[in-house]
């Protein structure tokens, strides 16, 4: 589920992809070709994407937004590494964007390249901290690390910047923020979270033992009719 929240964040980032510093004035036929792509992605017709942002790249290879846009559609289809090396390019070229420096750091997470981009995405955070996309990757990156005190408050940057669009993939996080709460001592705040993705995904399984989990750490004898629920119906 978290690779699905990531993969989301990284499309709205591409699709709100703005020019950059690098990118000359003055519009040509590239500025059309990225705009097709835009489309093409945001239809999920990745391979119309792809050759129409290849084509703006060949047009204008200092467009910065065709770089951010091909580097998504790479991690759409499964290819993050491919992202990376495009957006490697890009970041040459505008070494001090913001966009680019989070799109880099975003394919080098999925890429698996996570003591480069972590690095990169904290630095990102702290220059833009009302960007949501840092606080996301980050905030999971953490968890997987025990940094629970810190994927607390990256996972809570996340809530508190990102966009109503990306409003469906909340209980995804809500899960790593839970478990966060948990762990750094706060189980009433990390019960709310439990019992609300519970109700809406009762089929979660790491959701209903969490909550069981957290029940247990505030009152065993409350815990025990999610224990025994768990044990009828674990599927």
């Amino acid at each position: 589920m978290r690779g699905s929240a990531i993969a989301t964040s990284l499309l709205a980032l591409a699709l709100a992809a703005a020019p950059a510093v690098a990118q000359p004035r003055g519009d040509d036929d590239s500025a059309a070709l990225v705009e097709d792509g835009r489309r093409a992605l945001k239809a999920g017709d990745y391979g119309a994407a792809g050759k129409a942002l290849d084509q703006a790249l060949a047009l204008n290879p200092r467009r910065i937004e065709a770089y951010v846009l091909r580097a998504a559609v790479f991690a759409a289809k499964g290819e993050p590494t491919r992202g990376v090396a495009i957006m490697r390019k890009a970041r040459a070229l505008a070494p001090d964007n913001d966009d680019v420096a989070i799109a880099l750091g975003t394919q080098l997470m999925l890429a698996g390249e996570a003591g480069e981009a972590v690095p990169l995405l904290e630095a990102a955070a702290a220059r833009v901290p009302e960007r949501y996309e840092p606080h996301a990757l980050l905030g999971h990156h953490y968890a997987d690390h025990e940094r629970w005190r810190d994927a607390a408050a990256a996972l809570e940057a996340y809530q508190r910047t990102r966009p109503a669009t990306l409003a469906a993939q909340d209980d995804r996080h809500a899960l790593d923020l839970a478990e966060a709460y948990l762990r750094t001592r706060r189980a009433p705040a990390a019960l709310a979270l439990y019992d609300g993705v519970v109700a809406r995904h009762p089929t979660w399984m790491n959701a209903r033992l969490g909550q069981a989990w957290t029940l247990a750490a505030i009152d065993c004898a409350r815990a025990r009719p999610a224990l025994r629920r768990l044990a009828a119906d674990p599927a």
